[in-house]
């Protein structure tokens, strides 16, 4: 083990024991998500079951709550939703990864765990893919890193740009699809193959940007699910697009359609955005052993740091949450576990006066599970406001606008002293049948929607103060809904 990864496993040793001793700390801990053990954490990497466990490793800088040189963190989950830490797995210690751990995936393969990443040199400025192998704790890196270079790509690129590499196993070979920057500066899915993890064979180029989907690509993802193929793409630099549900600047996106096997292009029918909130990125799938596809994004940003300066962690992911495809439509569950965790269940009918504020009967808190379903819902149905995290003075606030077809959430008035957007809104549709249905989880500080069965997501993050626990609805016209309310414990 090198001083650099000594010197990470201490500091988080070292944080883990502060946060454990100190109540206030503790507190604001979420309670079912991974969020980061100490300093900051970027995207899932190497989302994977081995030996019986689901494995999630981040990019990790546990120095400071700020991104920093890259390292790979690891926790460890038997339910999917309590997570135990790990050894920090990998550090900048190597010349093949002096300037960085970048981003990566993992695999089980012959009782081994494989991860393949990026390993930046050069002050930033060289990027290739490298490997190593562990047994579930320690993992040690190729002596003949980095094993996917310049050398493998026969055309120009921008070598500062090629990185997040998958990794999967089919037919007795290995692949990796990887995303560079083109000639035209934008973004590009490579796929390369193996029979043996050290020597890789350049394949196709599956799919490009062209300047038309965002500029560069990152974190890849490429899978078969219910029928068909889907990539999953983080592309940057995208332009707002309400009708087509972009917002400026990083985007995740999911895109259906098939992988041609004998070209190793990808024909795309479809292309979505996976999640409309302000705190989702750089999303990442494995298959579990009884078949559910899970994905887990950060719950963050790039472009505005929201985490409080006197926070000694910086980061979290979403929840995992099981995949289906159905009617060339993406839709997304948090897993089936996280029922074990409702308790006190409340359920009702909620007849609302327009322009009324309304509290129910039980239904607040910060680890909640709401369930609403109203019937016969049109454009005359106004506005409903649900507002989370409220007291006298701070609140946020999601808002369905049935008339003009958009749902929005505003968290300028948590209490955050950081100049960082505060507002998303995107665009719905109403089912056919007029029944709309929403579910909120809600862990301290961070809000997953779920709308329409799971079409559309809409993660958001906050940080109003610990002790702000009421819900109330406000509506615009007198509607009604029933509901189902749970506390997460």
């Amino acid at each position: 083990m090198s001083k650099l990864l000594d010197d990470a496993n201490l500091i988080q040793e070292e944080c883990l024991g502060r946060i454990d001793s100190t109540d206030e700390l503790k507190s604001l801990r979420p309670r079912f998500h991974m969020a980061s053990p100490c300093g900051w954490i970027n995207d899932p990497n190497g989302l994977s079951f081995f030996n019986g466990r689901l494995h999630l490793f981040f990019q990790y800088h546990p120095y400071s709550n700020r991104w920093g040189p890259m390292h790979w963190g690891h926790a460890m989950s038997e339910d999917f939703l309590h997570w135990n830490f790990l050894p920090v797995a990998m550090a900048p210690d190597s010349e093949a990864d002096a300037d960085g751990c970048f981003s990566g995936t993992a695999i089980e393969d012959d009782g081994k765990h494989v991860i393949v990443y990026t390993g930046v040199i050069e002050g930033n400025t060289i990027q290739n893919q490298s490997i190593a192998i562990g047994d579930g704790v320690e993992y040690k890196k190729f002596d003949g890193n980095p094993v996917i270079t310049a050398a493998n790509i026969p055309f120009e690129y921008d070598k500062a740009h090629f990185r997040d590499p998958k990794l999967w196993k089919e037919n007795g070979l290995y692949y990796v699809a990887a995303v560079i920057k083109t000639d035209d500066g934008s973004g590009a899915l490579l796929i390369f193959k193996s029979e043996n993890l050290r020597n890789w064979e350049f394949v196709s180029v599956a799919d490009r940007s062209s300047c038309r989907l965002g500029m560069m690509w990152e974190c890849p993802d490429l899978f078969s699910l219910d029928g068909e193929d889907v990539i999953i793409i983080s592309p940057q630099e995208m332009k707002e697009d309400l009708e087509q549900g972009w917002h400026d600047g990083n985007n995740s996106v999911f895109m259906i359609g098939k992988l041609d096997r004998s070209t190793w292009k990808f024909n795309r029918k479809i292309v979505k955005q996976i999640d409309f909130g302000i705190d989702f990125y750089a999303p990442e799938t494995t298959l579990l052993p009884d078949g559910r596809r899970i994905m887990v994004g950060w719950m963050h940003r790039w472009e505005g740091f929201s985490t409080p300066d006197d926070y000694p962690w910086s980061g979290m992911m979403t929840l995992p949450r099981e995949l289906k495809i159905k009617n060339g439509k993406l839709y997304q569950h948090p897993v089936k576990e996280l029922d074990s965790m409702r308790c006190n269940p409340i359920k009702g009918k909620a007849v609302l006066e327009s322009e009324k504020e309304t509290a129910l009967e039980g239904v607040n808190g910060r680890f909640f599970d709401l369930e609403l379903k109203m019937k016969d819902v049109g454009k005359n149905s106004g506005i409903l406001d649900i507002k989370i995290a409220c007291d006298d003075v701070h609140c946020c606030d999601l808002m369905i606008d049935f008339e003009n077809l958009e749902i929005s959430f505003d968290r300028s008035k948590s209490g955050t002293r950081k100049d960082c957007e505060s507002f998303r809104r995107f665009r719905f549709e109403l089912p056919v049948d007029g029944m709309f249905d929403l579910r909120m989880v809600c862990d301290i500080s961070s809000a997953e929607v779920f709308v329409s069965d799971g079409e559309y997501a809409f993660t958001n993050v906050f940080y109003a103060p610990k002790d702000a626990t009421e819900i109330r609805f406000v509506t615009s016209e007198n509607l009604s809904f029933d509901y189902n309310f749970y506390t997460l414990v």
